[in-house]
This record gives structure tokens, C-alpha cells and sequence, in this order.
């Protein structure tokens, strides 16, 4: 009896030892889904660079640019010449046609489109090598529809001009020039010369009121040569064009509007540059010309 009681202690106990080692049951643990795992991912991608710039350790090279063909020339960008303004006036653009004129030319004595011959050069807008272009807060430069349109949007800030890229000396140079729907009082646009970079350059303006305008800029201050004079030769107003053209011969600068003369002057500031187109917006936020034409002679040819 004892031996039985005895052996039945033992099981008891062997019985209990065996439930108190078994395992717990485990806890079940959720599969991350795959945005997790990539937000992960990404976030041991950013910590793994910043650890590798902390330790000066150069990350991965990136990808040059793709240039197109035609940027083998080297366009400067435009350079504003007036403080940033405190408040933008933006006006919406708008769509207006461009006035049609008759395609028989006539020319005034002395006008050196008529006395020249064919130009040595010729834009061509549908080309983007052709002219630097841009689209800034507070102005635009835009190839559209074989045209080049200059729109000020802030009438605050002062010129605003981009270059094309060849370099000229001594030579004769000519847009036509389309004004937009309001034109007033000094809005202005018009040329600019012998500029070796965008810094520098003589500035050639009309005004839609009828006056013109000779300035040397040095990229600090202008210097002018020929103020504000009234010009019967200048077509006034809006949707209107105008033929501006620079004959530079040495320090011997003539200007003409339409074929006229309007001053010859004398300066030796600048001797060879490229050439570009400015626009200004006096009183007109929104102020906007198209370029339809861009010749020039080349004298040294």
C-alpha cells in the first residue's frame, strides 16, 4: 500500500514538473505591409546619406543635365537693372491679333534698310539657340509663333532685357517692334548693343508717347547720352510698330526710328558686344511688345 501510495506521488509530481515547462504561447506579430516596408526603406536611404555627409563621405554623383543641341551657344541670362519691387501688379495676358501692314515696303532717303542691300543675319524665334528666353515674376522673353514677345508684368522694377548671342562691332541693326493692347505715356522698349554680358551695354528705347532714349549701362548706374526727345518719326499708341535701328561705326552711333535718323552720337565705352531687346513698364503693369523681325549688316564682314 505504501509502495502504491508512493508511486502514485511520484507520477503526480512528474505530471505537474511537465505542465509548469511547457512553452508560452507565442503573440502573434502583424505583417508589414509594402508601403511600410518602402517608407522604411526610404527612411534608412536618408538617414544612411545624412550619415555619409556627417562623416564626409561623397554620395552618389548625380546625372549631368541633358543639354540640347542648340545650347552649344553660350547665352547669358537676363539681368534685371532696378531693385527687386516690394509689391507685385500682375495683369493677366490676353490674346490680341497682331496688326496687319502692307508687305510693299517704302523707304525714307537715307534709310540704311533700303540703302544696304540683303542682311547678313536674319532671327529665326521658332530656333531656341536664336535668343535667350525666360518667364520671372516680374517679367518674360517667349518665343511664340515665329515672334519674340517682351511682357513687363511689374511696372515697379526698371528694364528688363535678354541677349542673343552674336557679337558684333561695327554694324547695322534692326527690329520691328509690334506695341500690345495698352501702350502709354513712358512704357518703352527697345534695343540693346555691344553688351559684353549682361551687366553692360548701350540701351536704345522709344516710348509709346513718341520720344527715344540713348543710355550706357555699366551695371551699376546709367550713364545718358541722349535724354528723352520727342520724334515725329515714332508711331504713338497701342498696336502699333515701329522699325528701330543702330548704326555703329567706331564711337559713332546713329540711331533711327522707321528709316529716319533721330541723333548721331559719339561714345567709346563699349567697341563690340552682343545685342538684345528690353522692355519697361512705366504706368503699365502688363505692358507688353512683340518683336516680329531681327536683322543685322555686319560691317566688318
Amino acid at each position: 500500500m505504501k509502495v502504491k501510495t508512493l508511486l502514485l506521488l511520484i507520477i503526480l509530481l512528474l505530471f505537474v514538473t511537465a505542465c509548469s515547462s511547457e512553452p508560452e504561447e507565442p503573440i502573434a506579430t502583424a505583417t508589414p505591409t509594402a508601403a511600410e516596408v518602402q517608407l522604411t526603406q526610404a527612411a534608412q536611404t536618408i538617414i544612411a546619406q545624412l550619415t555619409q555627409s556627417a562623416a564626409g563621405i561623397p554620395s552618389a554623383t548625380p546625372l549631368p543635365p541633358t543639354v540640347p543641341p542648340t545650347a552649344t551657344l553660350t547665352l547669358q541670362p537676363p539681368t534685371p537693372t532696378g531693385p527687386t519691387p516690394t509689391a507685385s501688379e500682375t495683369s493677366p495676358p490676353t490674346t490680341t491679333a497682331l496688326p496687319t501692314f502692307t508687305s510693299t515696303p517704302t523707304y525714307l532717303p537715307g534709310d540704311p534698310r533700303g540703302e544696304l542691300g540683303a542682311s547678313d543675319w536674319q532671327a529665326n524665334f521658332n530656333q531656341s539657340s536664336d535668343w535667350f528666353t525666360f518667364d520671372g515674376e516680374n517679367a518674360s522673353i517667349l518665343r511664340k509663333n515665329g515672334t519674340l514677345v517682351l511682357t513687363a508684368k511689374n511696372k515697379d522694377i526698371r528694364e528688363i532685357w535678354s541677349l542673343s548671342y552674336p557679337v558684333l562691332s561695327n554694324f547695322y541693326l534692326e527690329y520691328t517692334v509690334i506695341t500690345g493692347p495698352v501702350c502709354q505715356g513712358r512704357d518703352r522698349y527697345g534695343m540693346v548693343v555691344r553688351a559684353p554680358d549682361p551687366n553692360s551695354g548701350y540701351v536704345f528705347g522709344v516710348s509709346c508717347d513718341g520720344s527715344f532714349r540713348l543710355r550706357y549701362w555699366d551695371g551699376v548706374e546709367f550713364t545718358v547720352l541722349q535724354d528723352w526727345t520727342s520724334s515725329e518719326l515714332i508711331n504713338t499708341g497701342s498696336a502699333v510698330f515701329n522699325r528701330l535701328g543702330i548704326e555703329a561705326q567706331g564711337e559713332k552711333l546713329t540711331l533711327f526710328v522707321n528709316g529716319g535718323s533721330l541723333a548721331e552720337l559719339e561714345d567709346n565705352s563699349l567697341a563690340e558686344g552682343k545685342f538684345g531687346a528690353f522692355i519697361k513698364g512705366e504706368g503699365t503693369a502688363g505692358f507688353r511688345v512683340t518683336v516680329t523681325e531681327v536683322r543685322y549688316w555686319d560691317f566688318e564682314k
